[in-house]
């Protein structure tokens, strides 16, 4: 499982993230967790640099997992 969350989201708690993942853990599942400063829910900040930067990361962590998944990584 893969979790991404913006830690400046009103939407909902980077927290809820961060007890899901916890609670994933202890079950068993595999999980990764990227939380990105300073953007909101869908990952939008201040300035279009910011904006620009979180979604390149988001973007480079799902493409990380999904190669680890497809055991192309490790």
């Amino acid at each position: 499982m893969l979790l991404i969350h913006g830690l400046a989201d009103t939407e909902a708690p980077a927290e809820q993230s961060r007890i899901m993942a916890e609670r994933l853990r202890k079950a068993g599942v595999a999980v990764e967790t990227l939380f990105i400063p300073d953007v909101d829910h869908g990952f939008i900040g201040k300035t279009p640099e910011v904006t620009r930067a979180a979604s390149l990361d988001a973007l480079q962590k799902t493409f990380d997992f999904m190669d680890k998944l497809a055991g192309k990584t490790k």
